[in-house]
């Protein structure tokens, strides 16, 4: 049975607008960073924004593009975003 995350990765096939609000808002909030994390990683995209809200990270851009998670945050709060992923064991590309 397909998981939530297999439904949503056939849904980007044909999504443009995640992409272009991501833009819209990459634009909006100022310089930022993207951090790309592996589907493999045994989180959901969910669980991984989820965890950074919980700890103070504002995020957007959440997409799946080829088995890669993309989560954008605001660039004064990239370090602090990197240590929370690293200290999870979050492999980051």
């Amino acid at each position: 049975m397909p998981n939530l995350d297999d439904i949503m990765r056939a849904g980007t096939v044909f999504d443009w607008i995640s992409p272009v609000l991501a833009i819209a808002n990459n634009i909006r909030k100022g310089p930022s960073v993207t951090f790309l994390i592996s589907t493999a990683c045994g989180w959901t995209g969910r669980e991984i924004a989820n965890y950074l809200h919980q700890n103070g990270v504002e995020t957007w851009g959440h997409m799946i593009i080829n088995d890669t998670f993309t989560i954008s945050v605001r660039e004064s709060q990239a370090q602090w975003a990197q240590y929370l992923l690293a200290a999870a064991g979050l492999p980051m590309e």
